[in-house]
């Protein structure tokens, strides 16, 4: 689903809300156990964040905020350039 997410922004022209938080795919993509997926939840959010998602549901909102911000200060800086 992240790899066509512009394909179903563009399809249902409606606000996103994606949460991938803790989910399986990222157990079977890292080996890791529920508790153990941090790193892989907010690198999927991020990358949702970055493709458009309008709201992302998570298990770990301080995270996903300071990536969001570095996120968001990564774009204006290349916007600058």
């Amino acid at each position: 689903m992240l790899a066509r997410f512009d394909e179903l922004r563009l399809r249902f022209d409606l606000p996103v809300l994606l949460s991938v938080s803790r989910k399986s795919f990222l157990r079977a993509l890292t080996g890791r156990g529920p508790g153990d997926v941090g790193a892989a939840t907010l690198a999927a959010e991020l990358a949702a964040a970055a493709g458009g998602a309008d709201f992302i549901r998570t298990h770990e909102p301080r995270p996903l905020r300071d990536g969001l911000a570095v996120l968001a200060a990564l774009k204006e800086t290349a916007r600058i350039r």
